[in-house]
């Protein structure tokens, strides 16, 4: 009974120390970029419209999973 009340107060001392490091870093990020202009230049287009041609050239082959012999029940050839 000790163990597990001594590794639950040691668990909360962890993530309480984590989250307490955790908040002070962000905070003095938040700091930093606060002075710096976050914008992005970007260039705008407008749309064209164009034919899209798209293809590809795999080489393969071609294979069946099963193959069978085929062979006539009588010989000859069929009249009609």
């Amino acid at each position: 009974m000790k163990r597990t009340g001594k590794c639950f107060r040691v668990s909360v001392m962890i993530a309480s120390i984590a989250t307490i490091t955790g908040w002070s870093s962000s905070a003095s990020w938040a700091q930093q970029d606060a002075g710096q202009d976050k914008r992005t230049r970007v260039e705008v287009t407008k749309p064209k419209r164009q034919q899209v041609t798209r293809s590809a050239l795999i080489p393969a082959t071609l294979l069946p999973y099963e193959s069978a012999d085929l062979y006539a029940k009588a010989s000859g050839y069929i009249t009609s």
